[in-house]
């Protein structure tokens, strides 16, 4: 008899984490999204876009979104209604004279979306809507700046403010120490993920509280920090700087799911598969890249790790499996073939049918399908007959080979005894 565990998000950090403490208790892992990352994921990241969007201090949330938050899944669409009068949020919240309002809403973000589709879409292969591997994309947001005619207070045009494009460059480069310089989080929103941004950390309304304020206030106060502030501690008091790293360092051990050791794992015929969406809009896809990574270096290479885990990056697929990109595929499968036959898993079949942007001349609706292969080999379009075909695409080198760049939170991908 065989035992397999199949976990999303938090569900992902669990996974991993049986992998890392009681190696013996699955035989098939399928993590997807995993939020192992915990301390950062839920502190500086969720922080860094919450309070990057608001032209203010942040104001107290209301009282319902003050405790422990109900996992990004517990939201209806994405974010909070959109129903409420000027001034006060759908929850009843008044802001201090109506103020501190968000800087980017979501009206802009199908703007911005088709701007950066059009500046990196060809770098991958077929114009397709889709960007198979977004850090080749060096898109700034300053080529939708408004021109000086149409960037009055109060006008509403196709084009962004100079606040507002500063704004959107916080979310895309993150948190960076003024004194360093160096990077506080592996990884931010990636390019092409912005449609999935709409109420997590980019509200309908100018008036309305976001996801991203009521994960990172609520695991901040009760579960970050050893020990747990105050009260009344607010994202107003959350300092972004290596010192609040230090402060992170504490229950690391006890939150995180990053050890990269799973040689008992191995040893005891495990297999990990994990999986990320490139436009996940709640944990950043560079995360799961790292400790891919960090498990090639401690386990002694990519053909060792190859032995027992796998990655697969889909594109256009947001947190939970929605998205533009192809989200209905089947990796549980493939993942009891590679326990129970020993036949490793490699290309996976991915198809949607969706309506494509206006500006992609196909019909209105149509039927895609198309491999995704072990990271980081990309899905190559031979360059004839149907993008749309699976059969006209083969395995393609990776067209992006840099590691992950140093930044301050790195050893917490080094192995280390969990806190049981």
């Amino acid at each position: 008899m065989y035992s397999y565990f199949n976990g999303y998000s938090d569900g992902g950090r669990e996974g991993v984490m049986e992998a890392i403490r009681y190696p013996g208790d699955f035989d098939g892992i399928l993590a997807g999204a995993p939020a192992m990352l915990f301390q950062f994921q839920n502190s500086l990241h969720h922080g860094w876009l919450a309070m990057s969007n608001i032209d203010g201090p942040m104001p107290e949330l209301p009282a319902m979104m003050r405790g422990p938050p109900p996992g990004p899944e517990g939201r209806p669409g994405h974010g909070p209604p959109q129903d409420g009068p000027p001034g006060r949020s759908p929850l009843g919240h008044v802001h201090p004279g109506g103020g501190h309002t968000a800087i980017v809403t979501a009206y802009k973000l199908p703007l911005l979306h088709a701007t950066v589709l059009r500046a990196c879409d060809a770098q991958d292969g077929p114009v397709d809507g889709l960007l198979s591997e977004p850090r080749l994309c060096n898109f700034d947001p300053s080529e939708l700046l408004c021109s000086e005619e149409f960037a009055e207070e109060g006008q509403d045009h196709q084009c962004l403010t100079e606040v507002q494009v500063n704004t959107i460059r916080m979310f895309y480069n993150g948190p960076v120490d003024p004194v360093t310089g160096r990077h506080l989080t592996v990884g931010q929103p990636q390019f092409g993920s912005e449609l999935a941004w709409e109420g997590v950390f980019v509200p309908r309304g100018q008036n309305q509280p976001v996801l991203n304020a009521h994960i990172a206030l609520a695991a901040l106060r009760y579960l970050i920090f050893e020990p747990n502030p105050p009260e009344t501690y607010s994202l107003n008091d959350l300092r972004f700087t290596v010192a609040t790293i230090e402060q992170l360092h504490p229950r690391h051990r006890l939150l995180d799911a990053t050890n990269p050791d799973l040689a008992a794992f191995k040893a005891a015929g495990g297999k990990l598969i994990l999986r990320h969406g490139w436009s996940d809009e709640h944990i950043s896809p560079r995360t799961t890249i790292a400790y891919h990574e960090a498990l090639e270096k401690v386990m002694g290479g990519a053909e060792q790790v190859a032995e027992f885990e796998r990655l697969y990056l889909f594109p256009g697929v947001q947190h939970c499996g929605r998205g533009e990109g192809m989200t209905a595929f089947g990796l549980v499968s493939p993942l009891l073939e590679w326990v129970e036959q020993g036949s490793a898993p490699h290309a996976i079949l991915t198809s949607t049918e969706q309506d494509l942007p206006p500006w992609i001349q196909v019909a209105p609706v149509v039927t895609r399908s198309r491999p995704v292969f072990p990271y980081p080999s990309l899905a190559k379009y031979t360059g004839y007959g149907d993008a749309n075909d699976p059969a006209n695409f083969v395995e393609g080198a990776p067209l992006y080979n840099e590691k992950t760049a140093d930044w301050a939170g790195q050893r917490f991908f080094d192995p280390y005894v969990p806190l049981m």
